[in-house]
């Protein structure tokens, strides 16, 4: 748990496709992304609320020397007291990444 405020939450992910992740607070859906075609693979993946508006993707293209342009994201929360933060990802075997949280 984290005392409340405001956060910096930085989450990257490098791998070919781009990854299926989910941000919770106490168990509720903050933000999502899903790859292109993907459906709920996980029971332990809330549905999506109805209405939750879809964010525009960002388009990575090959490059010669593999994969170099890693799937990031940053975002900023604001957590309420007690505030319990699960991010949740499905992605290939191998996958490196990194998560920061930072109270500003």
């Amino acid at each position: 748990t984290v005392p409340p405020g405001l956060y910096e939450l930085q989450i990257g992910f490098f791998q070919d496709a781009d990854p299926d992740l989910h941000v919770l607070v106490n168990g509720e859906p903050v933000f999502f992304t899903s790859p292109p075609g993907a459906r709920r693979r996980a029971s332990h993946i809330p549905p999506v609320p109805c209405g939750m508006p879809r964010a525009r993707a960002l388009q990575r293209t090959k490059h010669s020397a593999g994969n170099i342009s890693g799937w990031t994201a940053l975002e900023f929360v604001a957590l309420p007291a007690r505030a319990r933060l699960t991010v949740l990802f499905q992605g290939e075997t191998g996958t490196q990444g990194f998560l920061g949280l930072r109270k500003l």
